[in-house]
Order: structure tokens, then C-alpha cells, then sequence
């Protein structure tokens, strides 16, 4: 079969779940940055569970 614009290879799709929501290695590095912008609520979510949250950041963030 022939390749066109409208027929591209396979290697040439564009995955566009992938572009809307990120990959899975994405989503786990920066949820945190929408998460911390959100107004009071999300300190509200962490409060007394502040072990988890950081605890979680340093153990999958630190090199």
C-alpha cells in the first residue's frame, strides 16, 4: 500500500492519547505542577498527610 498524507506509515502516527494526557513516565514527574497550583484545596488534601506526599516526592525524585 501506498503512502500519503492521508495514509502515513505506522512510525508516523501520532498518538494523540499519548500528546492529550502524556505518557505514564510524564504523568508521574509532573502531576505535581497543576496539583500545586490549585487554590487551597490542595493543601487541604495534604494536610496531616504531608509524610505521604513529600515522603513519595523525595523516594521517585531524588537521584
Amino acid at each position: 500500500m501506498e503512502h500519503t498524507a492521508n495514509n502515513p506509515p505506522a512510525s508516523l502516527t501520532i498518538n494523540w492519547w499519548a500528546l492529550l494526557i502524556g505518557t505514564a513516565y510524564a504523568n508521574n514527574r509532573l502531576w505535581r505542577i497543576p496539583f500545586n497550583r490549585l487554590t487551597d484545596v490542595n493543601e487541604q488534601l495534604v494536610r496531616g498527610r504531608e509524610g505521604i506526599y513529600f515522603g513519595w516526592q523525595f523516594a521517585t525524585k531524588a537521584v
